[in-house]
């Protein structure tokens, strides 16, 4: 976005002057500066209508606002059936520039009325430049203007619900189709979305077709506590989330919630997209009779044995006329090899769903409290019996690979080996990789894994000789971790760019790295309240590198962010960023580094372009996640209890994983390994 500037030499005469007068009568325009009063008066155009005359119409994209200084003017949101008066010195149309947006209603005279047109982009820059002019109208759109009424209403009765035990699933996709989520543009269309749709699918468990009652708990029902015994990661899995579900029959699951909030709030808005695109779905099939004859013959040849073949569907997909080629495309995405066999499940499920949500009134068997007592006994099993007294602990927050490939000699002695098989099955990533072959090896090392899974413990049992256990939870909270004696270190099988000399890393005390898998929203603030009291003062640092949508820049970038503000009730905290500084960040990983604050959300499908667009302009934040706010927040607390030493080091640093307001950007696309950097491989 063009930030243009109000500047020029203005020529002050009494026109101007008699504008300026009546801006400082305007709601808003009241508190600029006497500077930007000038300038604004200088820009505006003066314009007389007529009685009924259109200012402009319902899904117009001109980005104008108007001042009404004299006269009365309507808008008309429901031709007729519902609008609103704007009285004389009252601005109107900004909705347009702010948020990049369509008229939402039209704009009428009642009578002879005048105008001050300003252009939308100067409007803007007021936004960007006057705080107090910014902070009025930003409240304005908030409460008087509820720009974010859906979200709150969604969110009020999920947890109503929750706390009730009780969830009328069709009530909460209302709620949620009025949302309008930024990635699920065509919600209340009838067109398919599949790139919206495999978002959610990749997010739900898998047999989420044939499922027709789901119960969610923070504790194990006790039917289950022998096959969690056998199979503690449940039966059924889910591609992009670690999450605990188990098959209970006849349509029916049970999944284990990592927390109530966030688990929660992920699991109802991925459904709830599940069941608009499949009631898309099921409303194309039905128009012909036809359809519903070929697919359910093909189930019936799966029942029989039959394998279900690119070539069968091809048949079967082309005969459905109502299916265009990028819709067979993208449920071939979606399904893959059992693509025929969801299309019938979708068309036979009907989208009810069951939904039970037992929230145990009391709990002894807090899941927090189990995966910090592994913690701890897995610190003893490498360091032996320890004293935080002479203990320095540097616990990062980041995925369950990239610090660990910096110093794992498994990896770094096996290099040449790696790269020549990358070189030989995957030449189309190392030709796309303009990096050097240190960072090629940690490219292609995930699909060398892959291909050869029997691998994982050779390397586990010779990283434990190194100093480096790991720790991998997939059930309760579904937190991995990595623990790192440095000490024990082979500095010939590090990454050379650590460049880590021996005498550096024999600390005046024992030493520990502690690097913890992501945690999902809520979660990240139980996740360090349990570290600061297992390690408590030991902890000299605590750094998060995570992955964040883009308000600015583009995928790859760096996002260093000054504050994170928590969405939910705008409570803004500063980051005190310990020994890092943009261009140290850029010099690393020759990529733009962008410094500003960083909204925390708590769902990826709780935004859509009005708040992203909202915070982008009013809060200028670069950036959005789920989990920094929390991070933060319980840093303070802890350092106000005194677990924590008030002069801990904090390092926040985000990649840009995705433009949520690119149009062109999704979050179903992965990023691409060649997208990557050293701050995140």
């Amino acid at each position: 976005m063009a930030e243009l500037k109000l500047t020029g030499i203005i020529e002050f005469n009494d026109t101007i002057a008699n504008y300026i007068n009546i801006l400082k009568k305007v709601t808003h325009f009241k508190y600029l500066s006497e500077s930007n009063l000038i300038k604004i008066a200088s820009k505006v155009s003066e314009i007389i209508f007529q009685p009924n005359h259109e200012i402009f119409r319902k899904g117009d994209i001109s980005k104008d606002v108007y001042i009404l200084i004299e006269g009365t003017a309507y808008r008309d949101y429901l031709n007729g059936r519902s609008g609103t008066v704007i009285n004389k010195y009252s601005y109107f149309g900004e909705r347009s520039c702010l948020f990049d947006e369509p008229r939402r209603c039209t704009v009428s005279t009642t009578c002879a009325s005048r105008c001050l047109q300003l252009k939308g982009d100067d409007f803007i820059y007021l936004v960007l430049h006057e705080l107090p002019f910014s902070t009025a109208v930003g409240r304005s759109l908030r409460v008087k203007q509820h720009i974010f009424d859906n979200f709150d209403a969604f969110l009020s009765y999920l947890f109503n619900s929750v706390s009730e035990k009780n969830l009328n699933f069709q009530k909460l996709l209302t709620l949620y189709i009025k949302m309008k989520p930024a990635i699920h543009p065509n919600v209340k269309t009838s067109k398919l979305e599949t790139s919206a749709w495999v978002y959610a699918i990749k997010r739900l468990p898998m047999n989420i077709c044939s499922t027709s009652t789901i119960v969610m708990s923070t504790k194990i029902i006790p039917i289950l506590m022998d096959e969690m015994k056998k199979n503690n990661t449940g039966n059924v899995k889910t591609i992009c989330r670690r999450r605990s579900t188990w098959n209970l029959g006849n349509g029916k699951i049970f999944i284990l919630l990592r927390d109530a909030q966030t688990d929660v709030i992920d699991l109802m808005t991925c459904l709830c997209l599940h069941a608009v695109e499949s009631r898309k779905l099921r409303n194309l099939l039905s128009k012909n009779p036809r359809n519903i004859s070929l697919l359910y013959n093909a189930k019936e040849e799966f029942l029989n044995g039959v394998k279900e073949t690119y070539e069968m569907q091809e048949k079967i997909l082309s005969q459905i006329k109502e299916l265009t080629p990028n819709d067979i495309k993208g449920l071939r995405n979606l399904w893959g090899e059992k693509t025929l066999e969801n299309i019938w499940n979708v068309l036979y499920q009907h989208g009810d769903y069951n939904i039970i949500i037992d929230k145990p009134s009391d709990s002894f068997d807090d899941v927090s409290e189990i995966w910090i007592d592994k913690v701890r006994d897995a610190t003893i099993k490498l360091l032996g019996n320890y004293n935080t007294d002479d203990l320095i602990v540097d616990i990062i927050s980041s995925n369950t690979h990239s610090v660990v490939n910096l110093v794992s000699p498994w990896v770094h002695k096996r290099k040449d080996e790696i790269l020549e098989w990358g070189r030989k099955e995957h030449p189309e990533i190392v030709e796309q990789n303009p990096v050097n072959d240190e960072d090629l090896l940690y490219i292609i090392l995930q699909f060398y894994l892959k291909e050869f899974p029997d691998k994982a413990q050779e390397r586990m049992d010779e990283e434990f000789e190194n100093g480096i256990l790991s720790l991998f939870e997939e059930e309760l909270t579904g937190i991995s971790v990595q623990l790192i004696d440095p000490s024990k270190l082979n500095i010939k099988y590090c990454d050379s760019y650590l460049n880590i000399q021996m005498n550096k890393l024999r600390q005046p005390k024992r030493h520990l790295i502690v690097n913890v898998d992501f945690a999902f929203g809520h979660q990240a603030e139980e996740v360090v309240h349990c570290l600061t009291l297992l390690y408590r003062k030991a902890i000299r640092s605590l750094n998060v590198v995570g992955k964040a949508g883009g308000l600015i820049g583009k995928r790859g970038d760096i996002l260093l962010p000054s504050h994170v503000l928590l969405q939910s009730n705008d409570d803004l905290r500063p980051i005190a960023q310990t020994g890092i500084s943009p261009e140290k960040i850029a010099k690393i990983c020759s990529r733009e580094v962008h410094v500003g604050t960083v909204l925390t959300c708590e769902g990826t499908l709780l935004q859509d372009r009005v708040l992203l667009n909202f915070y982008r302009k009013f809060s200028h934040c670069i950036g959005i996640e789920m989990e920094g706010s929390y991070f933060v927040r319980q840093i303070e607390q802890s350092i106000m209890r005194g677990t924590l030493n008030s002069s801990v080091s904090t390092r926040f640093l985000y990649y840009v994983s995705d433009i949520p307001l690119d149009l062109k950007s999704t979050l179903s696309k992965s990023l691409s390994p060649w997208e990557g950097n050293k701050l995140i491989t």
